[in-house]
């Protein structure tokens, strides 16, 4: 019963993700607001803490082992990932709500290239986010630079986004 349940509105939520257009439009330092600092542990058992990775850009991706929204644009965030290696002011999280171990058993089967962080529902809800996937750009400085839900341009939107914060450093 509660399986038939769950696949409703996971297509709800889906379907949303899906229809809802939104334009990835890159807010003026001004506009946008100071992301709420946290402290997780990623699956090695390693604490972060968003206030010390001031100085870097910092990519966030939202999102659920159950999501299949999640698990198809897996392989364009890989790819970022890929494509920013080198680059050590950029880093890439990925947030879920779930326990470790459940992360640890769904990432056996696919390959997820995001620091990995498990138990961070207090900051699924610090940061707003209702649904999943969710992603979001953090300036050097802080601030919530971009943020938007899954799209089939996600590779795109968050390559253009990371380009723009790299280019406003170079010139600082």
């Amino acid at each position: 019963m509660k399986s038939s349940t769950a696949v409703p509105f996971i297509f709800i939520i889906s379907a949303f993700v899906f229809t809802e257009k939104v334009n990835l439009q890159m807010l003026k330092a001004e506009e946008s607001r100071t992301a709420s600092d946290f402290e997780l542990s990623d699956l090695n058992g390693k604490k972060i803490k968003l206030s010390n990775y001031r100085e870097s850009i910092i990519v966030i991706n939202f999102w659920e082992t159950w999501c299949p929204v999640c698990i198809k644009e897996m392989p364009s965030l890989n790819r970022l990932v890929d494509n920013y290696k080198k680059e050590k002011k950029v880093v890439f999280w990925a947030i879920s709500h779930e326990d470790k171990l459940s992360i640890q058993e769904f990432l056996s089967k696919y390959k997820f290239n995001y620091q990995q962080f498990y138990n961070g529902l207090k900051v699924r809800k610090a940061y707003n986010v209702q649904f999943v996937p969710v992603h979001m750009i953090i300036d050097p400085k802080g601030k919530i630079r971009y943020s938007f839900p899954a799209e089939d341009e996600v590779y795109d939107k968050l390559n253009k986004g990371i380009k723009s914060l790299l280019k406003e450093l170079k010139e600082n």
